[in-house]
This record gives structure tokens, C-alpha cells and sequence, in this order.
């Protein structure tokens, strides 16, 4: 489940009058999750593709974190802040950055929490994330 927002530029995806379009990408796996739930199996999502950090929250959905800033051209950070979205019936928010980075998550048998490292960067890192925080990642304006 990507935040992504319609860009017109070959994007294929469906729209629902008066609601902005999110996610085109992913109206597959949103109607599927609606019929058979993931939420109850799975709690985090954790993937990479684009070229950017990107986590997204879904009322009754599993978390999804997107991981693909670690050496690689970086794509621009859109949305910059964490902005409120609509997937299908449920409501969100997506947030990102665009900085270098990799992440490590630490998981135990009841919750996870990661962070982005940046090896070069002495301060914070530029995110954090738990299963315990809401929203799930903490984006570090500072860096």
C-alpha cells in the first residue's frame, strides 16, 4: 500500500468523486485487505522501491513502511508533511522523507521499533518507528 498520490503522468487508477486520489498503485490489494482482512495476521508491512522513506497508516490495516533510500538517486518527497488520506472506505495518513539512509527494526514477540541511520550524520536519526507510537514513525525535521 503506497501513498501515492495521482501524478497524471501515465498513472492509470480509478477516482471517486470528491475525495483525493491516493494510492492508485495499490486499489488491488486495498479491495482484497477490505474482504480479507490482514490486520488480525499481520502487523507491519516493510518494503523498498521508491527511492525515498515513506510510512503509511491505515485505520484497521497494518502498518507499511517503504525503505528505499540507501544508495540510490532519491525521488522528491511528496507529500514533504504527513497529510491525511483516504484508501477505499478507510482513512490514513501517509509521510516521508527524502534523506540517505537504511533501517534497522528490532522485533520482539509483542511489538518493533526501527530507526533510519544515517552513518555520515552524528545527530538524530531522521526517523523513528515503533508499533507502540502514533503515527507509527516520528519523521526528524532537524536533519
Amino acid at each position: 500500500m503506497y501513498g501515492i498520490k495521482n501524478s497524471g503522468k501515465g498513472a492509470s487508477c480509478t477516482t471517486t468523486k470528491g475525495t483525493k486520489t491516493y494510492s492508485c498503485i495499490s486499489q488491488t490489494l486495498q479491495t482484497a485487505d477490505a474482504k480479507h482482512s490482514l490486520s488480525s495476521l499481520i502487523n507491519l508491512f516493510v518494503s523498498g522501491h521508491m527511492h525515498r522513506f515513506q510510512y503509511t497508516s491505515i485505520t484497521h490495516s497494518p502498518e507499511q513502511i517503504v525503505v528505499g533510500t540507501g544508495g540510490v538517486s532519491l525521488a522528491s518527497n511528496h507529500p514533504a508533511k504527513q497529510t491525511s488520506i483516504q484508501f477505499g472506505k478507510q482513512s490514513g495518513i501517509v509521510n516521508g522523507l527524502s534523506r540517505f539512509a537504511y533501517m534497522t527494526i528490532d522485533i520482539d514477540e509483542n511489538s518493533w521499533k526501527g530507526k533510519l541511520v544515517n552513518p555520515t550524520q552524528s545527530r538524530q536519526p531522521p526517523a523513528t518507528c515503533s508499533s507502540s507510537q502514533s503515527p507509527v514513525c516520528k519523521i526528524n525535521q532537524e536533519n
